[in-house]
């Protein structure tokens, strides 16, 4: 299944950074048992280690269980590599250590690999059928949505039962977090650097459980000049760009701008401006974004056109594009 088609997002992982909830029994016999990756995914290798600094491993017998069944033994075999199943697989390996003085200590862990998406959608807006992804800029709006795909008895378990628990830099975020509560927003504030944002998904008994955190970094809006046409509209699909000859006695261009914040777009708005050699290019109040240039004639030469979208009230939301335009005869140097 592809999110892509189905939520407008893009899933940027599917198995990576997926807990896999393990139980142990702790003891006081001081046995560490540690899981790598502490998040395997379901299918995928995990490396189990053993320590302990009140026995001398390297002489004590170690035997290696999985699911009941023992599948390793020997003297100092502190290590143990197996695979995890399928989704909602249950995996349980067990250690047991007998020393040389006959001691035995055991340790046990469960294993329950479940897949977990994480994918998210910048409140940005994009020109008309744009195929891309709507990238998040500094002041941006950005949804996360988790998509746990937890199995429980051969069944899948509805998201909406599910605890959802979002932190944002690493600090929990108690007030977006709860059952059900399978989405996230937040503001990029920052110009430079990257916004983490994590989430621990689980069942309401904690037996299942699965983490994924994710960060997204601001990019710059842009913009973009291109030749409309008066029975298709805008040419969207061939911006201008570098130089162009004006072969047509009159032209009409349009600006568009790529991933302005849609909030900063209704209000206050957007503002126009176009330059023709540095001078301000006279357009119209009601459709700031359309110029028209009209070639004289026996006249020839080129000139530099550019265009500026910005908010009035700030600054950092802004984008500027430029192009050199030949008309008549002339050549560029």
């Amino acid at each position: 299944m592809k999110y892509v088609l189905f939520l407008g997002f893009v899933v940027l992982c599917v198995f990576g950074g997926t807990f896999a909830r393990a139980q142990g029994t702790a003891g006081t016999d001081g046995l560490n048992l540690q899981v790598s990756p502490p998040a395997p995914a379901p299918n995928s290798q995990v490396h189990f280690t053993l320590t302990n600094y009140s026995i001398d491993l390297p002489t004590s017998d170690i035997r290696w269980l999985v699911n009941g069944k023992q599948v390793s033994r020997g003297a100092g075999f502190a290590s143990f590599t197996t695979q995890t199943g399928v989704p909602g697989s249950v995996l349980t390996v067990s250690v047991i250590v007998t020393t040389k003085d006959g001691q035995t200590l055991s340790k046990e862990i469960t294993l329950r690999p479940s897949l977990l998406d994480l994918v998210w959608q910048a409140d940005s807006a994009v020109p008309p059928l744009y195929r891309g992804k709507a990238l998040p800029t500094t002041k941006n709006l950005v949804k996360f949505v988790a998509i746990p795909h937890f199995i429980q008895n051969g069944v899948e378990i509805n998201p909406a039962k599910l605890v959802y628990q979002w932190s944002l830099e690493f600090d929990p975020s108690p007030t977006g977090s709860g059952l059900g509560k399978n989405t996230f927003s937040t503001k990029i504030v920052d110009l430079i650097g990257e916004t983490r944002v994590g989430v621990k998904v689980s069942t309401l008994d904690g037996s299942i459980a699965a983490s994924k955190n994710m960060a997204v970094s601001p990019n710059s809006p842009l913009a973009s000049i291109v030749r409309v046409d008066d029975l298709e509209g805008p040419d969207l699909a061939h911006p201008l760009s570098g130089n162009y000859k004006l072969t047509n006695p009159e032209i009409t261009l349009r600006a568009f701008g790529y991933y302005f914040p849609k909030s900063h777009i209704v209000n206050p708005g957007l503002k126009y401006s176009f330059a023709v050699n540095g001078k301000p290019a006279i357009t119209t109040d009601s459709t700031p974004e359309l110029l028209t240039l009209r070639q004289e004639n026996n006249v020839s030469g080129q000139a530099a056109l550019s265009v500026s979208i910005n908010d009035a009230f700030d600054n950092l939301i802004s984008a500027v594009r430029g192009l050199n335009i030949t008309f008549g005869s002339g050549t560029l140097e």
